[in-house]
């Protein structure tokens, strides 16, 4: 099922480009991971450029998408003070 190419290298690449891209972002988002507010689903999509973008780049792409969502915090999850 899905889509397939009828050349099975770029499958191949493809598959390869696209795991890739899914360990930069795991990479970049895992440091982020406490500050962001618990209880939400997060979905992030990978451009091309997710494969050569520095790592400090995509980390403050990352930031400001979850600052525009309103779910980052400053102050990390474990750090927050409780009453």
């Amino acid at each position: 099922e899905g889509r397939q190419l009828l050349d099975g290298g770029r499958i191949a690449d493809r598959v390869d480009a696209c795991n890739r891209a899914k360990r930069r972002l795991k990479a970049c988002f895992s440091p982020l991971l406490p500050r962001v507010k618990p209880g939400y689903n997060l979905i992030f999509i990978a451009r091309s450029t997710a494969l050569t973008a520095p790592f400090l780049s995509m980390q403050r792409s990352m930031i400001g998408a979850l600052q525009r969502a309103g779910v980052y915090q400053e102050t990390a999850t474990s750090e927050v003070q409780q009453p």
